[in-house]
């Protein structure tokens, strides 16, 4: 017998004329999957032809369920359990419509034309935009995975459902700053210098804007350079932008210190943030320790240091177009919404200290009564 059953899935292993095969299939529903794939790989061997994990998987059909798990695993194994009953729903929904009705058990069968359906159903069942986008918002990292691990070659393509600029935004007070690296620092991780990482990552978010997992958790020794004044800046490639176009973010004292740190003496590709695991460190953290702690309800929001480094900016008149170039904008559209935001917390602000609104609930948590007297007297 070539498949064991492990404790999360099924173990292959397939040895037939000279050629050894091994290869490992998440979920314990998984074992068809795992029988098929076995299958292949004989009948390959048999013919003195060596398989091809990728290759199996795309011949036998990478299934549906197998990359929700898959993902399930990956991606929200360590969310809430508030959020993760959010994206058994949106799995709930896909299998109706896919494997109930369309009888599409496959990911690699599901096209473009496919997921356009599936979104006129959404519509025509009276869901607004921003619910449907939820409800693609698991397909798609469903899709992302697969591609992200050969498995996926060709994916459809999604097109989201335009939605009002009415989407909230978090931002941060600098009390919420400190009560955050506070909080941080006290986290029991099972190796101490990784409270030390969560802090450094923590700043530099606040510091430079950068998005979260797609710039500064990826950033390398290599991005650290000088701009043409000799100042210090953190150069992010193409590669890594939204908007595929390099930027430089000047660096403040903390985050000089922070790099100094640890990059000293590293190799061009080093990541010093690399070992901060989003879904073992930072979901677990942000769940067990801030929501709690805080008294937050919300999901976590790692974006809210990036909104607050556009309002500090906003705050401190700085020009809407520099703005626009160090948070990586392809619209100035995009950067005015934090000049909103910040005049918003203004009005609320006067009308408190003025008497005109009694009620505390609705100043701006983010906004201290300091914070706004200085602004007045600016």
């Amino acid at each position: 017998m070539s498949i064991y059953e492990t404790a999360t899935g099924w173990q292959i292993k397939v040895q037939r004329n000279g050629h050894r095969f091994v290869h490992f299939v998440a979920g314990l529903d998984q074992k068809s999957e795992a029988k098929s794939i076995e299958s292949q790989a004989i009948a390959d061997m048999a013919r003195g032809i060596r398989p091809d994990a990728k290759q199996l998987i795309h011949g036998t059909g990478l299934t549906l369920q197998f990359a929700f798990d898959a993902t399930f695993e990956h991606r929200w194994k360590y969310e809430s359990k508030a959020y993760q009953k959010k994206v058994q729903q949106y799995w709930n929904a896909l299998d109706k419509f896919f494997i109930k009705q369309k009888k599409v058990t496959r990911l690699t069968d599901v096209d473009t034309l496919m997921v356009d359906e599936y979104i006129r159903t959404l519509r025509d069942k009276g869901n607004k935009p921003k619910t449907i986008n939820n409800k693609l918002t698991c397909l798609s990292s469903m899709i992302k995975h697969m591609v992200h691990e050969g498995r996926l070659q060709h994916p459809p393509l999604i097109e989201w459902e335009k939605v009002g600029d009415n989407s909230r935004m978090r931002y941060y007070s600098p009390y919420e700053e400190a009560r955050l690296i506070e909080l941080a620092q006290a986290w029991e991780f099972h190796k101490p210098e990784m409270n030390e990482l969560l802090v450094d990552f923590i700043i530099v978010l606040f510091d430079t804007g950068m998005r979260p997992w797609r710039e500064a958790h990826q950033l390398h020794c290599g991005w650290i350079k000088s701009d043409i004044n000799g100042m210090p800046v953190i150069r992010i490639p193409k590669e890594y932008s939204k908007t595929k176009k390099p930027r430089d973010i000047p660096m403040t004292d903390r985050v000089k210190e922070i790099l100094l740190k640890r990059v000293t003496g590293q190799l061009v590709d080093f990541q010093p943030f690399k070992k901060l695991e989003y879904r073992w460190h930072c979901c677990r953290f942000w769940n067990e320790s801030v929501r709690h702690e805080m008294n937050w309800t919300d999901e976590e929001v790692w974006y809210g240091m990036r909104h607050t480094f556009a309002t500090r900016l906003v705050s401190a008149n700085v020009q809407m177009k520099v703005i626009q170039r160090l948070m990586g904008h392809a619209k100035i559209t995009q950067t005015a919404k934090y000049a909103k935001v910040t005049d918003e917390a203004l009005q609320s602000g006067i009308e408190a200290l003025q008497g005109k609104d009694k009620s505390v609930d609705k100043v701006s948590p983010n906004v201290l009564p300091n914070e706004i007297l200085l602004a007045l007297t600016a």
